[in-house]
């Protein structure tokens, strides 16, 4: 919260922001951590911003939109700020109900994000373009980039696009999403971005 991201500001080095890709959020956080280097009287140019969002790569289009409805649903579940701010509303049953009853443990760690998202329909599909990449290759690509051109006022140190788990349960050989992302999205972003970092 933005308690935390000012407290980085005064005390840190650095700050890795993980608040989905909906640039209102972003640039909230980004706010809040510059807010916390004034306050602390530090020169702002030796503070590093990173940034973290959780990326579907999927090429089913519909089995990458349940799995980004289930990410979305944890950033709502976590912080229900995310949501107001990205002008979203959750108009399903609560994160309670549903957690208790179908998905379970919680939204990112149930086993199957893609069946927990069958219960998450009410979600629209700007739900999960506010807080992953996510979709085939050159979906992701395009997110990204869109992303990381958005002038937030400072420099990414780091990107990441992490994945939900390790693989996703569909995924029964490779290339797994590590390999994917690799070869097939980052080696593009850098070129389009004219840079060898931070992705």
């Amino acid at each position: 919260g933005p308690k935390t991201l000012r407290m980085a500001g005064r005390s840190a080095d650095g700050v890795l922001i993980r608040v989905g890709r909906h640039p209102a959020n972003i640039g909230y956080a980004v706010e809040q951590v510059r807010a916390g280097i004034e306050e602390s009287g530090r020169d702002p140019s030796g503070f590093s911003f990173g940034l973290i969002v959780h990326t579907v790569l999927v090429d089913e289009p519909d089995r990458a939109l349940r799995i980004g409805r289930t990410m979305a649903a944890g950033y709502y579940d976590h912080t229900r700020a995310l949501f107001e701010r990205a002008g979203l509303s959750w108009d399903g049953p609560s994160p309670e109900e549903l957690k208790q009853e179908t998905i379970r443990p919680d939204f990112h760690h149930t086993y199957d994000l893609a069946a927990a998202g069958e219960h998450l329909t009410f979600l629209p599909s700007e739900a999960a373009d506010s807080f992953v990449f996510w979709g085939g290759v050159d979906e992701v690509r395009g997110q990204m980039l869109e992303t990381l051109r958005h002038d937030f006022g400072v420099e990414w140190e780091m990107v990441v696009p992490q994945p939900p788990g390790a693989r996703y349960p569909h995924e029964t050989s490779g290339p797994f999403y590590m390999e994917r992302m690799a070869r097939e999205v980052l080696p593009a972003v850098r070129e389009a971005l004219g840079v060898s970092s931070p992705v």
